[in-house]
């Protein structure tokens, strides 16, 4: 009996720490270890942009919050691109692949940067 004790000390210690790191609540072993996985999966901050022939090709993977895809297409907007096709995948976390190209009129020309620094600054409007 007491070697069974022994052994399941170190097991819950593990359990207890793990769940620390999730900032759950939950007692379940199966809970704690998706929590887990979750929180590992889940990207810091991840904006990419690649210039292409019509535009821009933009990945973006940031944690979850509200009205996110609204400020990055509001950000779109201040620029004068177009969204022409997108992806977006909200269940974990935020997730968007997209490409904009040029508005017809628009008289200035934008690079990498500047709409990398433009997704950044709409991403952490949220946090």
């Amino acid at each position: 009996m007491v070697t069974w004790v022994r052994k399941r000390m170190p097991l819950r210690r593990k359990l207890q720490t793990q769940r620390s790191l999730t900032r759950r609540k939950s007692v379940k072993k199966s809970s704690i270890y998706l929590d887990l996985i979750k929180h590992i999966r889940v990207p810091k901050e991840e904006v990419k942009v690649e210039k292409i022939e019509e535009g821009f090709h933009v990945i973006v993977a940031c944690e979850k919050a509200e009205d996110t895809l609204v400020s990055i297409l509001d950000a779109f907007d201040e620029m004068g691109l177009n969204i022409l096709q997108a992806k977006v995948s909200c269940n974990s976390y935020f997730a968007m692949e997209a490409i904009a190209a040029h508005v017809a009129q628009s008289q200035h020309k934008l690079d990498v940067t500047d709409v990398t620094q433009a997704i950044i600054k709409a991403t952490q409007k949220q946090d």
